[in-house]
């Protein structure tokens, strides 16, 4: 039987770290079982990069050229869309204005299914006036309500979603293990702690770096910071380098261990916990706040540290620091979990659950779906919910 189409409409293009985990990265397990996704974006990601300047007198024009080149793209793609048997819109088709293009896709298509990751009912904090005013914070809702299911990354986000008439599946963003190694031992002295992460939310980090140059006084140790933006702060040593697929996993395993501070605002708390799992992949350790799915990721003592305060933040890096044992014993912990419950494999053995299950509710659609299910294992059982989350 030839394999069955997913369109994947994801909110930017494969540079972007969520686009490129819950997207474009399920196109080989996928296709495995049974499933072709074709991920469609907005822009590519050299146009994406040339129209979003982070300054300058073209800010505006650009950014106004790249939202006509994404309003063009998505027409495109929702009316190709309607051969797919089953499409996804990711977070939302464009980023400013109601929820139009997607109503739109639901009366196009019986299959609709949103996934999301990230609290759209909120105002991202690093979010200018102007572009925060302009976005529709009813819009979360309206596009869960019309869709066959929802996808959410965590339950603390699918809590926010409040009570559906739809099916919605915790699935969290997970890590490509394939992209690793096996764990592999700890990089020479010194000590390197490593920030990997979006230019929006460098304001997380900004907020540890008091706690960061105590840490600094006291040992030689270097801070990395991996993002499309360059970070610096009074009195604390950093090395900025940018991200690239080709150079994440090299940069995550000359680390010794990870950050990653959150502040306690709703909007953090949906945070969906990624760059810990990037540093557990590649069997580093971990020191976050204890701020929403954090929280319940991370088991203080077992595979990470947790961190509130400023003196909770200096206290956790100097123990790691003189630790090298404690370290090892950390990341290793953390890369198991990754393998059992956040790896690309189990994720997508949930996504395809999901899509049997859906399209062979369609009409026309049960024997086939049934002939799928008749031969495919039982897909892993999901995260299991640890205590403090939302039920």
């Amino acid at each position: 039987m030839p394999p069955r189409r997913i369109d994947f409409l994801a909110w930017r293009d494969a540079s972007n770290a969520s686009a490129r985990c819950r997207g474009e990265a399920y196109a080989a397990p996928l296709a495995a079982l049974g499933w072709q996704l074709r991920f469609r974006a907005p822009a590519s990601s050299g146009l994406a990069r040339w129209l979003n300047p982070r300054g300058g007198p073209l800010r505006v024009p650009a950014k106004l050229a790249y939202l006509l080149v994404a309003l063009v793209r998505r027409f495109v793609q929702i009316a190709g869309a309607r051969g797919a048997d089953a499409v996804v819109v990711q977070r939302e088709l464009l980023s400013l204005g109601p929820p139009v293009l997607e109503r739109l896709l639901g009366r196009c298509h019986p299959c609709l299914i949103y996934d999301v990751d990230d609290a759209l009912d909120l105002t991202p904090p690093h979010l200018r006036p102007l572009a925060g005013g302009l976005r529709d914070a009813g819009k979360l809702q309206c596009i869960a309500g019309w869709s066959r299911a929802v996808v959410a990354s965590t339950d603390i986000l699918a809590a926010r979603l409040g009570p559906l008439p739809v099916p919605v599946r915790v699935i969290p963003t997970p890590v490509d293990l394939g992209r690793f190694p096996a764990p592999t031992p700890q990089p020479a002295a010194p000590l390197r702690l490593g920030w990997f992460g979006t230019g929006g939310n460098l304001h997380y980090l900004a907020a540890i770096a008091p706690a960061l140059r105590r840490v600094q006084a006291e040992t030689d140790c270097e801070l990395l910071v991996v993002s499309e933006w360059d970070f610096a702060s009074p009195g604390l040593r950093v090395e900025n380098r940018r991200w690239s697929l080709e150079t994440e996993v090299a940069l995550l395993l000359s680390c010794h261990l990870g950050l990653m501070p959150l502040a306690d605002t709703p909007y953090a708390r949906a945070k969906a916990g990624y760059k810990i799992l990037l540093h557990w992949a590649a069997a580093r350790a971990v020191v976050a706040s204890p701020v929403g799915f954090n929280a319940q990721l991370v088991s203080d003592g077992e595979d990470g540290l947790l961190a509130g305060s400023e003196d909770e933040w200096v206290r956790a890096l100097l123990l790691l620091a003189a630790d090298p044992e404690l370290r090892e014993r950390l990341g290793r912990a953390g890369r198991v979990k990754v393998e059992r419950e956040f790896s690309l494999t189990v994720a997508a053995a949930h996504w395809a659950a999901l899509l049997d299950e859906l399209v062979g509710a369609l009409p026309g659609r049960g024997a086939e779906a049934g002939a799928v299910l008749a031969n495919r294992p039982a897909p892993p059982r999901a995260p299991r919910r640890r205590r403090g989350g939302p039920a």
